[in-house]
């Protein structure tokens, strides 16, 4: 009787400290994802998506698939910049993205188009004008 209630006790504790140890790798770390669209809804390829750890200056880089999507994962807990950028859209910042023990947020981006900084003028010149003139000597 006395090893029955030994080994029922022996079990008992290999069984509690399997959960506990079981619950140690569960939800040490979380993730951030989401899509990345532009102005008119589509999907956005090789968009370049950045995730900055506000606290530590700890970066991480993903690049976005065919369908626009991201994904993060196996980011420690904190406090999150998340930036994304296209070439021939205004970057966009979400701040304070706060990633939890287990969790995984959703953050999604609609880009704008960049502004026109650079202006070309063309000039029309009369196929009847000379480029040079030659008859004259003075500046003007």
């Amino acid at each position: 009787m006395k090893s029955t209630n030994w080994l029922a006790c022996v079990f008992l504790c290999l069984l509690l400290a399997a959960g506990a140890a079981y619950g140690q790798g569960v939800g040490t770390s979380g993730g951030i994802n989401g899509t990345v669209v532009d102005p008119t809804g589509a999907a956005l390829e090789k968009a370049t998506v950045r995730a900055v750890e506000t606290s530590k200056g700890i970066q991480h880089s993903a690049t976005t698939g065919n369908g626009g999507e991201y994904r993060f994962s196996g980011l420690p807990p904190a406090t999150y910049s998340v930036t994304v950028q296209s070439p021939g859209f205004a970057p966009e910042v979400q701040k304070a993205v706060v990633v939890t023990l287990g969790e995984t947020v959703t953050v999604d981006f609609q880009l704008k188009l960049s502004g026109v900084s650079d202006q070309v003028d063309v000039i029309e010149i009369p196929r009847n004008s000379p480029a040079v003139d030659t008859e004259r000597s003075s500046q003007s």
